[in-house]
């Protein structure tokens, strides 16, 4: 078992400390988080430069946690498209990977159940998947939902636990918590567990003391499942995510009681905070 924590992303205009220190701006981050998520997979893949560069971050036990192309869960091509080919491709590339994202849109309801399924018992057994879903029939705590997780136990696959009730819980008095409201699912927070396996995505406040009450129960839940001997890979956004790693470090201090390089990470950065 082991926590992996990391941000959305690997890289942001604002983090000054990308700025502050020397090497790239993924080997910058891969000092203070050990994961992140792989959203920029979902719009694009990258040539073969660029993935032999994030291939060697990770032989150095980063992982990434890749999201399949939208052309694949969103435009509906499930394994019918050269997107596919080329993903699976570049999986096989890396010695050690997170668990593969596969991001239903909101339209993705019970009519469709059927399809994830074949979708998911066809998929390679070399790779660890975890599933979100954003419509609300998968949170009725009844036929749909109870059919949804069997499935994904029996696959082996992970639900993705997105927590976005701090998001919503916060006035509307700015553009980044407008348009995080607008494009983040309002939807219940479900937390199972069904693989060996557990991908968490927080959305909050910068200020880690405003999420108390949305994130003090995630601790011990947390401390559960690692003493239960499972993998928890543990995402931390805010609305513009530029306090997004300061939340991420601030969660992993909360639960293991350690801050991966906090200090280190506080040396470059103004005395008024992370940024």
């Amino acid at each position: 078992m082991a926590l992996f924590m990391g941000c959305p992303m690997w890289q942001h205009p604002d983090w000054l400390f990308q700025k502050q220190m020397s090497g790239s701006k993924l080997s910058t981050y891969a000092q203070f988080f050990n994961t992140v998520e792989g959203n920029t997979t979902f719009y694009s893949l990258p040539n073969d430069d660029i993935a032999k560069s994030w291939q060697a971050i990770a032989q150095m036990g980063f992982q990434f946690s890749f999201k399949f192309p939208r052309a694949v869960t969103h435009d509906g091509h499930w394994q019918n498209c050269a997107d596919y080919e080329r993903f699976m491709t570049l999986l096989g590339g890396f010695s050690q990977l997170g668990p593969v994202q596969i991001q239903l849109p909101n339209r993705f309801d019970r009519n469709q159940l059927g399809q994830l399924a074949g979708f998911l018992a066809q998929l390679p057994a070399d790779f660890r998947y975890s599933v979100e879903v954003r419509h609300l029939d998968f949170f009725d705590k009844n036929i749909t939902e109870q059919t949804f997780n069997r499935m994904l136990q029996q696959e082996g696959v992970g639900r993705t636990l997105f927590d976005t009730r701090a998001l919503f819980h916060m006035p509307a008095d700015t553009p980044e918590v407008i348009d995080g409201q607008q494009k983040k699912p309002r939807v219940p927070l479900h937390v199972v567990s069904t693989a060996q396996h557990v991908l968490v995505r927080y959305i909050g406040p910068a200020d880690f003391a405003a999420n108390e009450q949305w994130f003090t129960p995630w601790v011990g839940k947390i401390q559960q499942w690692l003493a239960q001997g499972k993998d928890i890979y543990l995402f931390a956004h805010t609305p513009d995510n530029v306090m997004a790693p300061q939340l991420a470090l601030d969660m992993q201090q909360a639960i293991t009681g350690i801050g991966k390089g906090q200090e280190t990470l506080a040396l470059a950065l103004p005395q008024q905070g992370l940024f």
